[in-house]
């Protein structure tokens, strides 16, 4: 219960009690910084607070506290209500866990088809930009034995040129970003693993 609170963070916790300095909710007061009496009156000593989560105490101290609070507005949660809130939080969590989880990987899904699909788009280019430099080469080619009448067609071969190289540093640019999304993809398993 202890770590419940502490984690949630919709309440603070304002001390402990436990006869067994050992026992788990002792030392994680103690490591928080949180007061632990090992006696029930010296915690009910201290200003009280609005509730008071009884875990696991014996009839006398429960008996005892019941007393103390009497007229107080200080309200005890039994140790049945108090396993109660946290598995019906737990419970809400694990849900919400895994309907993020779901909502991530369909995400994530998306993410990697259309990464291979602009991968493929960006090599299909490539391909072809390839075709294109080649047909610009055989063009310079044929338009050098022309001479004077294929100096027009040298024109042209030089532009399909420049367009191929302006093409190629755009699809460098979208490998770019591709592998930004890879990156992504990779955050994404992070936090899927924290998820679980």
């Amino acid at each position: 219960m202890f770590r419940f609170l502490m984690k949630t963070g919709v309440s603070r916790i304002v001390f402990v009690v436990d006869p067994d300095i050992q026992a788990p909710a002792m030392q994680a007061a103690f490591s928080e910084k949180v007061p632990a009496f090992t006696k029930l009156e010296d915690a009910l000593r201290q200003p009280l607070p609005e509730f008071i989560f009884e875990i696991s105490s014996n009839e006398a101290d429960s008996e005892k506290m019941k007393q103390v609070l009497r007229g107080t507005p200080t309200r005890i949660i039994n140790q049945a209500t108090s396993r109660m809130i946290v598995e019906l939080v737990e419970a809400d969590r694990e849900q919400l866990q895994t309907e993020v989880s779901e909502t991530i990987m369909a995400v994530k899904t998306e993410l990697l088809t259309t990464l291979t699909t602009s991968k493929s788009l960006v090599y299909k280019i490539n391909q072809m930009m390839s075709n294109m430099q080649m047909l610009a080469l055989n063009a310079s080619i044929e338009a050098s034995k022309a001479g004077q009448f294929g100096k027009g067609f040298a024109v042209v071969a030089e532009n399909i040129t420049k367009t191929v190289e302006s093409v190629r540093r755009l699809t460098q640019e979208i490998d770019e970003v591709n592998q930004t999304l890879m990156d992504a993809s990779g955050r994404i398993d992070n936090v899927l693993e924290k998820l679980q």
